[in-house]
């Protein structure tokens, strides 16, 4: 990527109260996928069965040995994490030539740092996006569309995809992740308002639609990235479709919790570093990232499709 020209960089009677920066959505993948610091690059991560949920008979006679019982690993998945990088040079001459409000230094280790978060937001998404990554049945489509006002019924659909999960893992998933569009049919759904007539107004606040759901955490994916080509007109897509996520996502990741998935993080990362190139006068800032995302439990989610036309 070309780096700034001093041309870019010097404005003449530059304002220094004013500057313009679009900035994307809040990110929300790594309260989706909870982040395990790792010590080692790849290593085994080991799943117990679900023996603690079987009944047998405790009954011991006198004089006779207890009932044996064993407990079981399912299988060993592994994790291994990937670096995901970007670098940039800085040139002396630009740098001192840069007018306020821009900082060369501070400006470019964001730019870095914010592409590399945007990738991680899409990689997260395409993973609970796909319908592949959950257990059989935890995959439907809503019968009726949820901007359909007259017909369909949020609360309903939600209800039923989370029984699903509360039967396989004997819990309800505790988050919800919708997209903002989605979110702004929700809080205007009549049927949702009028569960709140008489003690609410206008529309359902996210705090509300918690409640009104029985979730702990209602997430709103509404980052976006540019999907055209480079010097042509700018299009922008979504990082998050119309899809309803529902998981269950532990509060204290780590061993023995249950969790759908997980961002396994290499200690020490995310990592900035910087180094002088005298021959071009110039520093070189490298941002990167090293992880895996992997989904552990495909039974604690529920991927609920295309809720919105």
């Amino acid at each position: 990527m070309p780096t700034p020209t001093v041309r870019e960089l010097h404005i003449d009677q530059a304002l220094t109260n004013v500057s313009i920066k679009y900035q994307n959505a809040e990110l929300i993948a790594e309260k989706i996928f909870p982040v395990v610091p790792v010590q080692k690059e790849s290593n085994l991560i080991f799943i117990y069965g679900k023996q603690d949920f079987r009944l047998e008979n405790d009954i011991r006679a006198p004089g006779s040995r207890a009932k044996q019982v064993e407990w079981n690993i399912e299988g060993p998945s592994r994790y291994a994490v990937v670096e995901h990088a970007y670098e940039m040079q800085l040139i002396d001459e630009v740098r001192n030539n840069a007018d306020n409000p821009i900082k060369y230094d501070e400006d470019s280790t964001e730019y870095l740092t914010n592409k590399i978060k945007l990738n991680l937001e899409k990689y997260v998404a395409d993973v609970v996006q796909n319908e592949t990554n959950y257990d059989v049945g935890n995959v439907s489509e809503v019968s009726v569309r949820w901007n359909d006002y007259t017909n369909s019924n949020p609360l309903s659909d939600i209800e039923a995809a989370k029984e699903v999960v509360r039967s396989k893992i004997f819990m309800y998933p505790n988050t919800l992740v919708i997209n903002d569009y989605t979110f702004r049919v929700l809080r205007r759904h009549p049927k949702l308002l009028d569960m709140y007539k008489y003690t609410r107004g206008g529309v359902l606040t996210v705090d509300i639609l918690k409640e009104l759901f029985e979730v702990e955490n209602l997430l709103i994916g509404g980052a976006g990235y540019l999907t055209s080509k480079k010097g042509k007109p700018d299009e922008i897509g979504r990082v998050w479709g119309n899809n309803v996520i529902l998981l269950y996502v532990t509060k204290t990741p780590g061993i023995k919790q249950l969790s759908y998935g997980y961002i396994f993080k290499l200690t020490g990362f995310p990592l900035v570093e910087r180094w002088r190139d005298d021959a071009t006068r110039s520093d070189w800032i490298r941002v990167s990232d090293k992880y895996d995302i992997k989904v552990i439990a495909p039974v604690a989610g529920y991927l609920l499709k295309n809720v919105i036309v």
